[in-house]
């Protein structure tokens, strides 16, 4: 996910890279001016910008803000302290998001309609991903298997639904937990807990809900160990 963090305080931008780390934000730049900002996002296209109260008050920020909507991506206020302060200055300044970082472990995301959009649990446990011009939290046990075909990977959940991705197979598995999401092949990905028959001779994988997956030769060593270990 290509972000953008906006900020000027060198503690703020410190406390926004251990929040990042370990995240599914494999491009992020941080910029100290939104003059630069506004470079950048017209260059990047990035998928989310991140920003602390800086400038809020002035007419660059909110211009800044407006042309991020207009381009339907999603702004996350964050602050050094959380609260209902901070939350209704967020909601004022028409973010689409807020959290604090008030906690060295832990990232609270809110949508503005106070839902719980993202908690950081156990790293890997859990994709993030764009839809529908908004950052949806998919975690790991919900997704059923994932094909990548050229630049785009798909994603498909147990409920039935198909995500899009602009990002490689690879990338993706590093961001989830192996335990849960197992590669089967260059360009599939399973729910191990799904596999409902696994067929060497004909290098296939059936799944729970009769979906038939490739299976490398290279991979069949792993997805047996998977098995084993459900």
């Amino acid at each position: 996910m290509k972000t953008i963090v906006v900020g000027n305080n060198p503690n703020y931008i410190h406390d926004c890279k251990r929040m990042l780390d370990g995240l599914d934000m494999d491009e992020v730049s941080f910029y100290s001016r939104i003059s630069d900002a506004r470079t950048s996002v017209g260059l990047e296209s990035p998928d989310l910008v991140i920003s602390d109260f800086i400038g809020s008050d002035s007419r660059e920020w909110h211009s800044f803000i407006a042309e991020l909507r207009a381009k339907y991506i999603p702004v996350a206020i964050c602050s050094d302290v959380g609260g209902d302060t901070c939350y209704k200055k967020a909601l004022e300044l028409g973010a689409d998001a807020f959290f604090p970082l008030s906690s060295p472990h832990y990232a609270f995301w809110y949508y503005m309609d106070k839902k719980l959009l993202f908690h950081k649990e156990n790293k890997q446990t859990f994709l993030l991903i764009k839809h529908n011009k908004i950052i949806i939290k998919v975690p790991a046990k919900s997704i059923h298997r994932i094909k990548t075909q050229g630049n785009y990977s798909f994603v498909f959940t147990l409920d039935g639904k198909k995500y899009i991705i602009k990002k490689s197979l690879i990338k993706i598995l590093d961001t989830l937990d192996k335990s849960i999401i197992v590669q089967c092949h260059r360009s599939n990905a399973v729910n191990i807990s799904k596999l409902k028959e696994f067929d060497s001779s004909r290098k296939r994988l059936v799944m729970s809900n009769g979906d038939v997956v490739d299976l490398g030769s290279n991979f069949k060593k792993q997805i047996r160990l998977a098995m084993a270990r459900r």
